[in-house]
């Protein structure tokens, strides 16, 4: 079966392919990208009947380059995040909304980060969580605060905590906050800010027991001492092997793990588009 990769040369792309070479050292890969030095220029110019495909371009192409490579048939699906900023609507075609048994599934990585996995495994007891990140990132094909960095840290606060009841954004461009309201009584703040001279990313974590995550829920304060952590947060290589380890199971007939489903990916625009429902 063929992995044909749109966005070849890209980072991304490249930490993907060599993941999917040491994975599954026979696999036929398929490259596509301008740059002249992939095996295509033109994604429109390729088979994708019954093959896997990854796309790993810019985000304002997302959408487009999803919605060709669903109707031309491809067996699964592996769409880098963000879905955010490539058009005015959060929303696919129905279609693809509803799957219609094709494996699609967004990169959120930090899905796959010992550190989340470890909060994962305390996720009931959270009462608070708070993400920053600061990133000097280059506004060459337009990326925002809220479409890269604080896309992860909303992913991460519904793996973690659930559905949110309500949340409020307020996007800036090179710098967004959202506050979100889960229905398990949690909450999480998000900080997020572009051209930082620097490259940060923490997360603070409340653990509280159930009368506590009340009283903070309803009140906004406590009467005990609550326990909290605070950690920074790097991305290392083994969680994008993890991930793409995860994703050659998961189309090969194994259960999605933790992968980032796409009707999951979905609800994360919802709250980027300030919509709790």
């Amino acid at each position: 079966m063929k992995h044909i990769f749109i966005g070849s040369s890209g980072s991304i792309a490249t930490r993907h392919i060599r993941n999917l070479k040491l994975l599954r050292p026979d696999a036929s890969i398929v490259t596509v990208d301008i740059d002249g030095k992939a095996d295509y220029t033109d994604y429109r110019k390729v088979d994708f009947t019954d093959t896997i495909a990854y796309i790993c371009t810019p985000m304002e192409l997302h959408c487009d380059q999803l919605e060709y490579v669903y109707y031309e048939d491809a067996r699964a699906i592996f769409v880098e995040k963000p879905l955010y900023g490539a058009r005015d609507s959060t929303y696919i075609t129905s279609e693809i909304i509803h799957e219609d048994g094709v494996p699609i599934v967004c990169g959120y990585n930090y899905r796959h980060n010992p550190l989340f996995q470890s909060l994962k495994s305390r996720a009931d007891s959270i009462a608070y969580l708070h993400f920053y990140g600061s990133e000097d990132l280059s506004p060459k094909y337009g990326p925002t605060a809220l479409g890269t960095m604080a896309s992860h840290s909303i992913d991460m606060a519904l793996w973690l905590l659930g559905d949110p009841e309500h949340c409020q954004v307020a996007d800036y461009g090179a710098h967004c906050f959202v506050g979100i309201r889960h229905k398990n009584k949690a909450s999480c703040n998000i900080t997020a800010s572009m051209h930082s001279p620097f490259r940060v990313a923490s997360v603070t974590a409340v653990f509280a027991s159930e009368s506590d995550k009340d009283m903070l829920y309803r009140n906004g304060k406590s009467d005990h001492d609550l326990k909290w952590e605070h950690y920074f947060v790097e991305p290392n290589d083994e969680m994008y092997l993890s991930e793409m380890n995860q994703w050659l199971e998961y189309v090969e007939g194994g259960s999605i793990g933790n992968l980032c489903g796409f009707s999951e990916a979905l609800k994360v625009q919802q709250v980027m588009s300030g919509n709790s429902k």
